[in-house]
């Protein structure tokens, strides 16, 4: 039995299942699969899990890892700063641009798991969000933020 950390049949409940330390939970999901069961009770959504059902779930999070590290790079923070740098609200600008990096890095992971796994289309953007701020914590990659003159 692994609660909150697989999930049968489901992306993960949002923001990366409210999951406070994000490197350590995506590490548990390869501890949960290390163990030789066959059956997993997840805790939730009343379904058991099987293998297959925990290597896609690692499949998702390393697509939207993927997907997440390529938009914080190529996102243009550029029509941000033009829209509310002259207002000077540096909050708008920089909460924007983050949204939109989870967009743009949802976009093609909900597109590839819809049908496969349920609730991509509900959870995914909300996950992005989650995984590109622990890029931005954990790991030091802030994207243009990160660019000093």
């Amino acid at each position: 039995m692994v609660v909150d950390v697989l999930f049968p049949g489901w992306v993960p409940f949002k923001n990366l299942a409210v999951s406070q330390d994000i490197p350590d939970w995506v590490k548990a999901q390869s501890i949960a699969m290390d163990y030789p069961w066959q059956t997993l009770v997840g805790g939730h959504l009343g379904r058991l899990g099987t293998r297959a059902d925990g290597e896609l779930q690692i499949q998702y999070m390393n697509d939207l890892d993927a997907s997440t590290r390529a938009a914080i790079t190529s996102v243009d923070p550029t029509p941000f700063f033009a829209k509310y740098g002259a207002q000077g609200n540096a909050w708008a600008i920089f909460k924007t641009f983050l949204d939109a990096v989870a967009q743009t890095a949802a976009a093609p992971v909900t597109a590839k798991y819809a049908g496969l796994l349920a609730a991509a289309d509900v959870f995914t953007v909300d996950n992005a969000w989650t995984l590109l701020e622990s890029l931005r914590i954990d790991t030091g990659i802030l994207g243009p933020f990160g660019i000093r003159p």
